[in-house]
This record gives C-alpha cells, sequence and structure tokens, in this order.
C-alpha cells in the first residue's frame, strides 16, 4: 500500500496563503481610499491657488535658480530672506510676499534678497552666513529690539517664517528702526489699499491750510463779529 500524496495538502496551504494575500491587498486598499476621502478635501481647502499651505498666498515673482533680488545692492537697509520651496507647501510665501510689497513702495532705500533655503544659492549662503532652515535678516541680524505701538519693547527673533516667531507689525517695526538709523526717515508702509503710506513720527490734527500753515494759524480770515455792510 503506497503512502497518501501529500499533493492536497500543499495545494490547501497555497489556496490560504492566496487568500490571505488578496484580504490584505484589499484592506490595505479599503484603508488608502478611506484616507484618500478624508485627507484630499482637507489639502484642497488648505491650499492657495500656487498649492501652498497657504490660501491665496502666492508669491508675486520668480525664484530663479533658487533665487531674486529687488532693489538697489547699495541700499542702506538690506534683507536677507530664506523661504521653503514650494515642494515644501509654500509656507514661506507670505514672508516673500510682504517683503516684495515693502521692497516696492521703498525702491531706492531697501534691497531684498529671497532664497529658496534647499536650492544651492541657499544651501550656499546659508554655510556662509551660519544659519539653518527658514528665517530672515535684516542687516545681518536675525535678532531686534523693537518697540512697538503700545509702547513695549520687546526683542523680535526673525529666525523663522513670518507669522511663526514673529508678526508682520513687529516686521514692519524693526525694518523702520533701520530706516531711521541709516537714513533718518521712516519707511513707507503700503496701505491695505496698496497706496504707500509714511509712517508717522508724530501727529498733527491741525488741518493743513493750502495758503501755508494751520489753519487756526492765520489771522486773515474773516471775522464772525464784524458788523454787516450796509
Amino acid at each position: 500500500m503506497g503512502r497518501p500524496s501529500k499533493l492536497p495538502a500543499i495545494l490547501a496551504l497555497l489556496g490560504a496563503a492566496v487568500a490571505v494575500v488578496a484580504i490584505c491587498f484589499a484592506t490595505g486598499e479599503e484603508d488608502k481610499l478611506d484616507n484618500d476621502i478624508l485627507i484630499e478635501p482637507e489639502r484642497k481647502a488648505e491650499g492657495g491657488k500656487d498649492g501652498s499651505g497657504l490660501p491665496g498666498v502666492a508669491l508675486p515673482f520668480s525664484l530663479v535658480n533658487g533665487e531674486a533680488r529687488f532693489g538697489l545692492p547699495e541700499a542702506q537697509v538690506q534683507v536677507i530672506a530664506f523661504i521653503p520651496s514650494a515642494g515644501n507647501g509654500g509656507c514661506g510665501n507670505e514672508t516673500g510676499s510682504v517683503l516684495h510689497s515693502l521692497q516696492s513702495a521703498n525702491p531706492d532705500r531697501l534691497f531684498v534678497h529671497v532664497l529658496d533655503f534647499d536650492s544651492q544659492a541657499g544651501q550656499a549662503m546659508q554655510a556662509t552666513l551660519g544659519t539653518s532652515c527658514a528665517g530672515i535678516l535684516i542687516n545681518e541680524k536675525q535678532e531686534i529690539e523693537v518697540v512697538k505701538a503700545d509702547g513695549k519693547v520687546i526683542t523680535v527673533s526673525f529666525k523663522s517664517n513670518l507669522g511663526d516667531s514673529y508678526s508682520e507689525e513687529e516686521l514692519v517695526a524693526a525694518l523702520d528702526m533701520e530706516f531711521d538709523n541709516a537714513y533718518g526717515e521712516p519707511m513707507i508702509v503700503p496701505a491695505p489699499d496698496g497706496t504707500p503710506d509714511v509712517i508717522p513720527d508724530a501727529t498733527d490734527d491741525a488741518p493743513a491750510d493750502p495758503r501755508g500753515g494751520p489753519a487756526e494759524a492765520r489771522d486773515d480770515e474773516p471775522s464772525e463779529e464784524a458788523a454787516p455792510t450796509a
């Protein structure tokens, strides 16, 4: 009497293995589908038109070989900005956009150099300056004491993107201090409607008279007590 064949047992084991692999594959695809359904709408809601993580914020300029320059290199106020590449979510787009707007309002007095810190140019510049990751330098400084609108003096660190460790108000205040030191004049800041505006040093509520001097300082206005002419 011969030995019983092992073939049916081997075939059964192979069939079970194939069934396990099929179940795992189907479960993985189902999980992937569920993740796509849950994650993709969130990404679309967060992303701007440029594909960044900031809704509606796109760089108003292009980086050529990982960098862009604006203004006169001999300007006495200079900013070097390191921002992430678009492949990293574009989270530095707001930094670049605000700096571009400020430079456009001060074309001869502010020089801005923007670099993608992942690019060859960005990595070379960071190696020279001893910096890393995102951040900006204002006249080679990354920490500056600024006076806020409420009069409070604080030390602001610019070792990150705008909105992380510093606000736009603090960035403008730091640049304005550098303008005062370099030029003895305030920086021009674009108003919300895009119209250039100057940061005032003092408030003068007296209305200006087109003939020169405040209206209340003139003595050639007709007196309210003058008698009417016959």
